[in-house]
């Protein structure tokens, strides 16, 4: 300490400037360097849900699926809801024969760990 208390008072008026301004702008140039890397994971978060979001809608719309439902470890619910006509299948045959309420659920893997879960119901 007591050396840069020498090097402090030795210094030029323009060097002591430098020093301090470096001091204040270091906290500065962190938050800004710690803010933005959170700004972008938010950013690819809100893509990836949209991406999904699409994906699951067009995976309703091409297949007898009546709904698609994911939720990842986060607690970030996409659902897919099927926007179609009634099917020319009465009623009555789809009961009789047990495909009225089909679902399922099952984990979603990447990477040998559960990223979240899938549920869907058939139409």
């Amino acid at each position: 300490m007591n050396a840069f208390l020498r090097l402090w008072r030795r210094s030029s008026l323009v060097v002591r400037l430098l020093i301090a301004s470096g001091v204040i702008l270091m906290p500065i140039g962190g938050a800004a360097l710690w803010s933005l890397p959170l700004q972008d994971a938010r950013q690819a978060q809100a893509e990836l849900n949209l991406a999904l979001e699409r994906t699951l809608q067009s995976h309703v719309e091409r297949h007898p699926i009546a709904a698609l439902e994911f939720s990842d470890l986060a607690e970030i619910h996409l659902k897919a809801m099927a926007r179609r006509a009634p099917e020319a299948v009465p009623r009555w045959y789809r009961r009789g024969l047990g495909y009225e309420n089909l679902t399922g659920n099952a984990p979603v893997l990447a990477g040998n760990r559960v990223q979240g879960h899938l549920s869907g119901r058939a139409s």
